[in-house]
């Protein structure tokens, strides 16, 4: 820029200036390539509050335990409940545990099997206890034998009017939750085999990715057995009704 003959050196600031410099860039304030701030499940806030609530339930739950260890005056039945209270502190230790360690690759999937492997031994205890509570099987089908079931499409039993109690019934309520209890173990011990040989990642429905299979089968799995636990409980309802066995999941 020249004035009256004097040169003037060029303004760094001159828009032209910084179009013909080749070691200007500019990044706008919201292009990708800026630093995100990190989610808050990554954040020690978090932590510290989900630690708070997992310690929590866990001596809520700890002393349940106790309780029922110390007052061991229905043994056949408390076994059942002790292990299936164990849920509440496997479940949240193994979720926080999982939250901490949230920035690793993909570690909670090593947690997440050993909740898995008890959540079938749950779902088998509870199907015990119930067993337990009505006095076994031959007595509970001396209880509904013969009776007609109630078809109803709210409860999906509409496929089976026309249909009575018998002990095929009660052994397919009885197969088809088992089922979980080994299903469950097996899909999570072949998540940890394919995530070691990097063929699962969590959210990808790709074919060549496990996590697709292993969802699929897990979810026909589990709502089977769901479906027949329900039908057990649909027809053993009005028996089981004194010891409101539903609560316990709560």
């Amino acid at each position: 820029m020249t004035v009256r003959g004097v040169a003037l050196a060029p303004d760094p600031a001159s828009p032209t200036t910084m179009a013909a410099s080749p070691s200007v860039s500019v990044i706008p304030e919201g292009s990708p390539t800026a630093m995100e701030q990190p989610v808050f499940l990554m954040t020690t806030a978090a932590q510290a509050i989900s630690g708070f609530f997992v310690w929590t339930a866990l001596l809520i739950t700890c002393h349940q335990i106790y309780m029922h260890l110390r007052c061991y005056s229905c043994p056949n039945e408390q076994r059942y409940i002790v292990r299936i209270l164990f849920i509440v502190p496997i479940y949240a230790f193994d979720s926080w545990l999982s939250l901490l360690f949230f920035t690793n690759d993909q570690y909670y999937v090593y947690f997440g099997t050993v909740r898995d492997c008890y959540e079938a031994l749950v779902i088998y205890n509870f199907l015990s206890l119930c067993y337990e509570y009505l006095g076994g099987e031959s007595s509970i089908m001396s209880e509904i034998r013969g009776k007609p079931i109630e078809s109803s499409c709210m409860y999906g039993t509409c496929c089976l009017w026309g249909k009575t109690y018998s002990i095929g019934f009660l052994r397919f309520c009885k197969q088809a939750t088992l089922q979980f209890c080994v299903v469950k173990p097996l899909m999570a011990v072949s998540t940890v085999v394919l995530q070691a040989f990097g063929k699962y990642r969590d959210g990808d429905f790709d074919v060549t990715s496990g996590y697709l299979y292993v969802t699929i089968i897990y979810n026909i799995s589990v709502s089977l057995a769901l479906y027949a636990l329900f039908l057990f409980y649909f027809a053993t309802r009005d028996l089981l009704s004194p010891y409101s066995p539903v609560l316990k999941f709560f």
